[in-house]
């Protein structure tokens, strides 16, 4: 458990740039994404909107950097549902304001 601790902790602290988003560890980033979108919405909620905006970035990295990996997997099916995902971190990006 204190494995996975760690290895979540250092995915959350990476991007797509520090951490290579690669087919096998594509179920892993997704639930990365989905932290960072929790953690996202806390810190808007929390007036912290610098820190959201950080946020919703690195999810926004992330999930590009995923749908590469899944077009080069072959996995057309996820990567269409990946750029869905995508349009909806770049509202969110809006939603929150962040400067462009």
């Amino acid at each position: 458990m204190l494995a996975l601790a760690i290895a979540f902790w250092q995915l959350s602290t990476a991007t797509a740039q520090q951490y290579p988003v690669t087919c096998e560890n594509g179920m892993d980033v997704m639930v990365l994404i989905g932290a960072l979108s929790d953690r996202a919405y806390q810190e808007q909620r929390d007036g912290d909107v610098d820190d959201a905006c950080f946020t919703v970035l690195q999810m926004i990295e992330l999930q590009d950097s995923l749908i590469q990996a899944h077009k080069s997997c072959g996995w057309v099916s996820l990567a269409v549902q990946g750029e869905t995902l995508l349009r909806q971190y770049k509202n969110m990006y809006k939603q929150f304001d962040c400067a462009e």
